[in-house]
């Protein structure tokens, strides 16, 4: 996934992400947007201005998503880069 995007809530920066879908034998790739703003550390993505649809935040070292109405996705880190 590619992310392109401001933290301002406005619509000028809002993300302009790629990601790949594949569907049965078929893969493409979509694009997606969302305004972003931080709330008390945490990243929340709202459909084009509208509902939030995602927030991410780190908490004890994972980075956590969490999407309304559907569930949590915690990431672990398993490698660190090198100092530099």
């Amino acid at each position: 996934m590619i992310h392109d995007l401001t933290t301002d809530g406005q619509l000028s920066g809002a993300s302009d992400d790629v990601r790949p879908l594949s569907i049965g034998p078929f893969d493409f790739c979509i694009r997606t947007s969302a305004t972003t703003e931080w709330h008390d550390g945490r990243l929340e993505f709202y459909a084009l201005g509208g509902p939030r649809v995602v927030t991410r935040y780190l908490d004890d070292g994972d980075l956590v998503w969490e999407y309304p109405g559907i569930g949590t996705t915690r990431m672990r880190r398993i490698c660190k880069l090198p100092p530099g």
